[in-house]
């Protein structure tokens, strides 16, 4: 029978090995690296949209919500270059979201908010005015798509299969139980 073989890499200089790939964002998290995210959801492979979580892998941009750890791999998690282009997704991604932060069910878990915190870079631009937006769609009898709210992160790919679990891991409040179904 033979071995596994070991990954051997680098994160920020450090050297780690794993017997066993594992998601890079997810990894970091595991050892208490903090990354942004607003797509990802652990376990799940669609994520990669939003570009909130960019790290240098081996001199190149890559997002760390979709990528496994591979041997060999150098990856530095707050470079200039990293820490610039998360700011720069992070701007783009305010600078289309509305400013109704206090009137949306996700307040206080919106991931998107939570990468506009943590961000480790000043974000220049803000939230578009709120104003009134009727971009709503009733996706079923108890479940709405607000798509001013969207961030496009795949989470709702599939809209025939949105469900409950669906309507959580939405990472902005686009999606949203309605009727008073809790």
């Amino acid at each position: 029978m033979q071995e596994a073989a070991i990954i051997k890499f680098r994160i920020n200089g450090k050297e780690y090995s794993l017997e066993q790939s594992m998601n890079i964002h997810d990894f970091l998290s595991r050892i208490g690296i903090v990354i942004p995210k607003a797509c990802h959801v652990a376990g799940k492979t669609n994520g990669g949209r939003c570009k909130v979580c960019l790290v240098e892998i081996n001199d190149e941009l890559a997002t760390s919500c979709n990528n496994d750890i591979k041997n060999d791999m150098d990856i530095l998690t707050h470079s200039h270059k990293a820490i610039e282009a998360r700011a720069w997704a992070i701007n783009f991604l305010i600078s289309h979201h509305p400013a109704l932060c206090h009137s949306c069910h996700k307040m206080g878990d919106c991931r998107l908010a939570e990468a506009f915190m943590i961000s480790g870079k000043k974000i220049e631009k803000c939230f578009k005015p709120s104003g009134t937006h009727t971009d709503i769609k009733q996706i079923s009898s108890d479940i709405q798509l607000d798509y001013s709210k969207c961030i496009y992160c795949g989470q709702c790919d599939d809209i025939t299969t949105i469900n409950h679990q669906t309507v959580e891991s939405c990472p902005t409040g686009a999606l949203e139980k309605v009727n008073g179904d809790e």
